[in-house]
């Protein structure tokens, strides 16, 4: 499953960085991206979660076990 580490990103650069991987994985028939955020105050991973709920081509999403990462399930090609 493709992975980025978000870690130290203002949401500008995060969001381009996150919408590289999900374009390529979609691409590139992938089903699923872990996007690794950490745990922190929770800023970057709200505001990941808001864009992911618009996203046309993210079918879902849900926490990683442990926290720290979301994992999102891409539509199907």
């Amino acid at each position: 499953m493709p992975e980025i580490d978000l870690h130290g990103l203002r949401w500008d650069d995060a969001r381009a960085a996150a919408e590289t991987l999900v374009q390529r994985a979609f691409t590139g028939g992938e089903r699923a991206v872990r996007l690794v955020h950490g745990k922190g105050e929770g800023r970057l991973r709200e505001a990941l979660h808001r864009w992911l709920k618009e996203h046309p081509l993210v079918a879902g999403f849900r926490e990683a076990a442990g926290g720290g990462a979301t994992l999102a399930v891409l539509h199907p090609r």
